[in-house]
């Protein structure tokens, strides 16, 4: 009798196996395999406030952008933590904003919800003591300038630091930078960056061993190609 076909994995299980991976891995093996697919998407000097700051998860985003006070009643940044659920990544966009955008006590606001990060191409203040507390923030450094900003939409598309975000996109950081896995691919790009795993131990081994460079540059060679 013929094997019965398996029922695809849920988008929620996807999502949950694709966390547990990669939290085992550096945003290095995830850039090297997105460059495999010819995908991907990064911010460009939004890094920690805690010196090993790492997290991995869906991200809930916000659109921030000069205040014009055509924009009564959206939510506040308190007000939008509040919905979202334990693991995922708040990521604010402001344009690359100078101010800050958020403080302490936002930031605990969100470590209590379960938030499993804080991004913003923005600022932070309070500074010190983000940096004493679990949760991890992720920005462009600090600043005592006040916002002039207001949130124009929630849970749409964004553009934060250069990388576009969706709302669902898996979101990676630690201390090298920030990656964002398009939801659609989340499957396949966890597949390559699992080989590239493999490779990069081989390499490690290569390396250690001191294996002559024609023997050395074929293992690096497997990095460039895509895992069928």
């Amino acid at each position: 009798m013929a094997k019965k076909p398996e029922a695809p994995a849920s988008a929620d299980k996807t999502v949950a196996d694709a966390v547990r991976k990669l939290s085992k891995m550096p945003t290095g093996y995830v850039t090297d395999a997105m460059g495999r697919l010819n995908i991907g998407s990064f911010m460009d000097h939004v890094l920690p406030v805690q010196p090993k700051g790492r997290f991995v998860g869906p991200a809930r985003t916000l659109k921030y952008a000069p205040k014009n006070g055509s924009n009564k009643g959206t939510m506040t940044i308190y007000e939008f933590i509040r919905t979202c659920k334990k693991g995922e990544v708040l990521v604010i966009e402001t344009g690359q904003s100078d101010c800050w955008m958020m403080g302490e006590n936002m930031a605990h606001h969100s470590m209590y919800q379960g938030l499993a990060a804080m991004v913003t191409d923005s600022h932070v203040r309070d500074f010190a003591e983000i940096r004493e507390l679990k949760i991890p923030v992720f920005c462009r450094g600090a600043a005592i300038r006040r916002s002039d900003l207001e949130c124009v939409a929630h849970d749409v598309p964004i553009v934060c630091g250069g990388g576009q975000v969706y709302p669902g996109d898996i979101v990676f950081g630690d201390p090298d930078g920030i990656c964002i896995i398009p939801k659609a691919r989340i499957a396949d790009v966890v597949y390559q960056a699992e080989d590239m795993a493999i490779c990069e131990a081989e390499q490690e081994r290569g390396i250690k061993a001191g294996l002559p460079m024609d023997k050395l540059n074929v293992i690096m060679r497997k990095k460039k190609v895509l895992k069928v």
